[in-house]
């Protein structure tokens, strides 16, 4: 029995945290890593605005999406959590 694997189930098996939002800043996905590094619960998360729920990574979001242009090797420091995360955010060109 062939059983398809989505991208969902690819981008979970991920070491690196990952989130995804459509352009408006709607949170669209967490991965496992993401939960397990930041704390977080997935579905807790998922439909809502980046700003509301993880206000520290909403600026550099925003950035990505209204300037159209990808961000790399850029460092976000955790005030709450006290570590450093290094992003990269390139958008996919869909919504």
């Amino acid at each position: 029995m062939n059983k398809a694997i989505s991208d969902k189930d690819i981008v979970d098996c991920f070491s690196s945290g990952i989130i995804a939002t459509n352009h408006q800043a709607i949170i669209t996905h967490v991965n496992r890593e993401s939960e397990k590094k930041l704390g977080v619960i997935a579905r807790e998360l998922i439909g809502k605005n980046i700003s509301d729920v993880l206000p520290d990574f909403a600026p550099i979001i925003i950035e990505c999406l209204q300037s159209g242009e990808d961000i790399l090797n850029r460092l976000i420091e955790m005030v709450q959590g006290h570590f450093v995360i290094h992003v990269n955010l390139v958008r996919s060109g869909q919504d």
